[in-house]
């Protein structure tokens, strides 16, 4: 493979569409079947008032649990819609180069920069047949760390500190990128003497 001066990985849109309507579909499904569980349970409850008196009472309460959550649920996925629909997808997952790594989010196509000294490594983590390429930092890098760029961000902080399938850091879906792993680690690799490898 023959290199330039930046090597892109793109992102494959249509995958990326496919992959959120997917999770959409069966978050409303989970909310859907709260709120079902929450009438089935109402009911039982009614019957159990009608047959044993005040203290079929009891049961209303999982009920409301249930019906509480659903509702909440639905509510958190309509946000979420309107989130998607309003954030538009970037092309570009990141951008490989002598200088160092810039990495695409929904706020844009180079929503972080990180120079190469800031990066410990690349790797693959799997979870349930889904793969992610996580980008490894070193212990000590922060948004002020001289050269990086956009690790202050709300939404970046917010993917670095919460766990997605087993592991926190950047990441992304290997599935919606339009490079292989292997074309990824071969750049990585040119870019920084070998130093930095996808493991």
């Amino acid at each position: 493979m023959v290199i330039a001066g930046e090597f892109v990985v793109g992102v494959d849109t249509a995958a990326v569409q496919r992959s959120r309507e997917r999770g959409l579909w069966w978050k409303a499904f989970s909310a859907r079947f709260q709120l079902a569980t929450a009438l089935g349970m109402s009911a039982l409850a009614a019957l159990m008032v009608y047959l044993a008196g005040p203290i079929g009472l009891m049961q209303f309460l999982p009920a409301a649990i249930f019906g509480y959550v659903g509702v909440r649920d639905l509510r958190r996925l309509r946000r979420q819609r309107e989130s998607l629909r309003a954030a538009a997808l970037p092309e570009v997952a990141m951008r490989l180069s002598a200088n160092g790594l810039a990495v695409g989010t929904d706020a844009g196509p180079d929503s972080v920069f990180l120079p190469w000294d800031t990066v410990r490594g690349l790797r693959l983590h799997s979870w349930l047949r889904q793969e992610l390429l996580v980008i490894d930092l070193f212990p000590e890098v922060t948004a002020d760390t001289p050269g990086v760029r956009g690790l202050d961000r709300e939404d970046i902080q917010a993917i670095l500190r919460t766990p997605v399938h087993g592991t926190t850091g950047l990441r992304t879906a290997t599935k919606v990128l339009t490079q292989p792993v292997s074309a990824i680690d071969e750049a990585a690799a040119h870019f920084t003497g070998g130093r930095v490898r996808v493991l």
